[in-house]
């Protein structure tokens, strides 16, 4: 099947289905497959010299890589401070209460 890959609609066109925006690329089968493939995984496309190209995903800011390391330790933490809690028996009236 022929493909075409339109910057401004983002889209790819089979050209047995029917006609493509004005700006639309032809690409061959291998390069469709490839970069379907890459947008699935995250990336995205844009044309360099002509060509429809993968940009691969953008990996996350060290600060939010951090952010996401210190709030799973503390949830770790948390939990097994949780985990360990015993309610003595007026604890326990308390909260049966509540």
């Amino acid at each position: 099947m022929n493909y075409s890959y339109s910057p401004s609609s983002r889209a790819f066109y089979a050209s047995e289905l029917g006609a493509a925006p004005p700006d639309a690329i032809a690409i061959g089968d291998d390069l469709h497959a490839a970069l379907v493939a890459g947008v699935n995984a995250g990336g995205t496309i844009a044309v360099v010299s002509g060509v429809p190209a993968l940009t691969p995903a953008a990996q996350p800011p060290a600060l939010l890589r951090l952010r996401g390391a210190v709030v799973a330790a503390a949830s770790a933490v948390c939990a097994q401070i949780l985990a360990s809690v015993q309610p003595d028996a007026t604890h326990q009236a308390a909260f049966a209460a509540a």
